[in-house]
């Protein structure tokens, strides 16, 4: 009898979920003191190959809804911005922190929380969901408000993504006839899915007006900031309620987050698409005095292997941030995204290209300039976030 036959007899899904939770705690805790990540990966990946159909999270209980958060852009920031909210107004919220928002990703984070001896009762869950792993996680847990931001194509090795995606949630959501759904009134996209749901649906909508309450400056995140207020007015909790804590809100790591090491500074800025791609550049354009840029891109499955959406990055913009500018290249991709941004001008300096990330922090490390801001997809944002601070995540 092989090993496999051998773990398929064990059928009750309850010690199924505990035995993995136990070897994921070991696992993390192993890989976190070597400073390697999370480490649930491997273990989710198990789970899913020999008991796909036998997850249970009836250990797991959610008093007042839980809360699922999609859409091409913003994800990160709306979920982390409502679970900060959420707490500050007295409640218990597990919220998958880490950005990890498919399937074994979720799993994982179940299974690291998961307590053998004592509840697991919150008030809230709230999850980033990856628009394509919809219908997955909805069988894993039943959501009672699903947030849509907004869709847009990010690489053309997902194409038809949106109409795929859009039947996916038309049909989820008619499978969970109480399930709310708020949605950006701004996006065609996500209008054309309210229209054709029965389910009660909240709207929103860019308020700049909210915007001004934060230390956040870019116009993109009124629009996490709509759906956010629009979300927990939803669940009757008061603008008064958590108005003193806006200021206080950060966003998630690799979005403007600045590190500082070897006496040099370093702006991360997620761009994974041509949206988010395109909003960095606006909001760059503002910064004055900036004199160096990388770009970081890879192409691994997490970033989609297709990377010809970088030629849908607004010519005008790139122009604009690199004038004048020394630019340095790096990731996988780094010599497509060279030629890329000398198609959309000259008047920048490309300085130095190093496919190798580390082999490029060790050439800047060596220059005498202070600051350096660093445009990056998904990938290479773990991994430059891993060199400059020991770890890929927080």
């Amino acid at each position: 009898m092989t090993l496999e036959d051998r773990t398929l007899q064990i059928t009750d899904p309850m010690l199924i979920f505990n035995l993995f939770s136990i070897l994921a705690k070991f696992i993390y805790l192993v890989v976190s003191a070597l400073n390697l990540g999370s480490g649930t990966t491997i273990i989710s990946n198990l789970y899913l190959k020999f008991f796909k159909n036998k997850i249970s999270l009836k250990n797991f209980k959610f008093r007042k809804g839980v809360i699922f958060v999609t859409g091409t852009n913003g994800k990160s920031s709306t979920s982390k911005i409502l679970t900060e909210l959420l707490e500050k107004t007295g409640n218990k919220v597990l919220h998958n922190n880490t950005g990890g928002n498919i399937l074994r990703s979720i799993l994982g984070m179940f299974l690291i929380s998961n307590k053998l001896i004592g509840n697991n009762t919150y008030d809230f869950l709230v999850l980033e969901v990856d628009e394509a792993s919809i219908s997955s996680i909805t069988r894993l847990i039943k959501p009672s408000h699903l947030i849509i931001l907004n869709f847009s194509r990010d690489q053309l090795d997902r194409y038809f993504e949106i109409e795929n995606i859009s039947q996916d949630l038309i049909k989820t959501l008619g499978n969970h006839k109480n399930l709310k759904l708020i949605f950006n009134l701004e996006d065609e996209y996500c209008c054309e899915i309210a229209a054709q749901t029965k389910n009660e649906t909240l709207s929103f909508k860019k308020d700049l007006n909210i915007l001004s309450k934060t230390n956040f400056n870019d116009s993109f995140m009124a629009s996490n900031l709509s759906a956010v207020i629009t979300t927990l007015k939803s669940l009757d909790i008061k603008f008064i309620e958590y108005e003193g804590f806006l200021k206080d809100l950060k966003k998630p790591f690799g979005r403007e987050e600045k590190i500082v090491k070897r006496g040099k500074e370093f702006e991360i800025h997620l761009a994974k698409n041509p949206a988010s791609f395109n909003s960095n550049l606006i909001e760059l354009s503002r910064k004055k005095n900036m004199k160096h840029i990388l770009f970081v891109i890879n192409d691994n499955i997490s970033d989609g292997t297709d990377i010809s959406w970088i030629y849908d990055i607004d010519s005008d913009l790139l122009q604009t941030l690199t004038l004048k500018k020394k630019l340095y290249f790096s990731g996988k991709r780094a010599y497509e995204m060279a030629n890329r941004i000398q198609y959309a001008s000259t008047q920048g300096k490309i300085v130095h290209v190093e496919t190798n990330l580390k082999r490029m922090f060790k050439y800047l490390f060596e220059k005498d300039f202070n600051e350096v801001v660093v445009l990056c997809n998904y990938s290479s944002m773990l991994e430059t976030r891993k060199i400059l601070t020991g770890r890929k995540i927080l």
